[in-house]
């Protein structure tokens, strides 16, 4: 992930924005010092409020069997505090440890990035989001929730650069390059910001995949709160689930918009004609595979066949003539 991630790696960018963007966090990196900062004096970030903050009870446990095997990251506040880049979770679980008398915690190994020393076109407050941003891209592992979060973040970014004139590429690819992923994944990820319902967005904090919440995203609002009310563990949602539903609330609006002398026949109905003719056969001759007849109830056996390949005909002409009239 942190490979994936990590923009002051991609040089295969060239010379366009995002390399330029990189070369400057990484004098930054550079310039960075790590030192011990009481956990009292740092502060989280207001922009990284959106961010997963799960299994903390798991995380303290963690670091007091194991220790603190990463710094935080942050940048210089006001009044000598600081503001927390990367290390939210940790600094909450640090201070958990803390509270339960573990006071060796209270001061935590930090690196100070410097927001003066990423020398491009941009305000503080898109500096420090660009780097909030760049930081939690390479030491996360990101739920959807986060994608979503970094995504926002960086969008933001992006708009400022294309205010100052300084933004080369087209926003999908630019948001892409930037958070390591494809552009599909952000055309997905733009979608589901755009037409996500509250029901959709508690979904999505339950660690909903990205594929998941996309197709939950492309139903009617309504729909998308039936579905997930229907489903109270949502992370056990799959596309197939959210194809079929979507396939039958098609057919009830459909059904809904006939008038009362008609009738949708719809797909489902016919395989169920068809599955209810296969199972009706007794078991035991599946099982077998063949049985003896008599000449006699052979020929019953053959005009009962004939009248049902008629009635099977009077249905598919029944059903051609109606689909004719349809696409007319």
């Amino acid at each position: 992930m942190a490979n994936k991630f990590n923009l002051l790696k991609k040089t295969q960018l060239g010379d366009g924005l995002l390399s330029e963007v990189s070369k400057e966090l990484k004098k930054s990196e550079e310039a960075s010092d790590i030192v011990k900062l009481s956990i009292d004096l740092l502060d989280n970030n207001d922009n990284n409020q959106n961010m997963s903050l799960d299994d903390i009870d798991e995380l303290a446990e963690s670091i007091l069997e194991n220790g603190l095997d990463h710094n935080l990251v942050v940048i210089p506040s006001t009044n000598g505090r600081y503001k927390i880049l990367a290390g939210h979770r940790r600094k909450i679980a640090c201070a958990k440890l803390v509270k339960e008398g573990h006071d060796e915690y209270r001061f935590l190994p930090c690196k100070i990035k410097k927001l003066s020393d990423i020398n491009l076109n941009i305000s503080d407050e898109a500096k420090e989001k660009w780097a909030l941003l760049n930081t939690n891209i390479q030491v996360r592992n990101n739920t959807l929730e986060d994608k979503l979060e970094i995504m926002r973040l960086a969008d933001e970014v992006f708009s400022e650069m294309k205010e100052n004139g300084i933004a080369t590429e087209s926003r999908r690819t630019w948001l892409a390059n930037s958070m390591g992923v494809s552009e599909s994944t952000i055309r997905d990820l733009t979608y589901i910001e755009n037409n996500k319902t509250e029901e959709l967005e508690r979904a999505i904090s339950n660690n909903m995949s990205l594929t998941v919440a996309s197709a939950i995203a492309h139903l009617d609002p309504e729909d998308q709160k039936e579905l997930l009310s229907k489903n109270e563990n949502a992370a056990d949602l799959s596309v197939s689930h959210v194809t079929e539903f979507s396939k039958e609330k098609k057919e009830e609006k459909k059904k809904a918009s006939l008038s009362n002398d008609t009738y949708l026949f719809s797909q489902s109905e016919l395989d169920n004609l068809l599955r209810t003719m296969e199972s009706s056969a007794p078991e035991s001759f599946v099982k077998d595979g063949s049985i003896v007849l008599k000449q006699t109830e052979y020929k019953k056996v053959l005009a009962a066949q004939e009248a049902i390949q008629k009635n099977l005909s009077k249905i598919y002409k029944v059903l051609e003539q109606a689909d004719h009239r349809n696409k007319k």
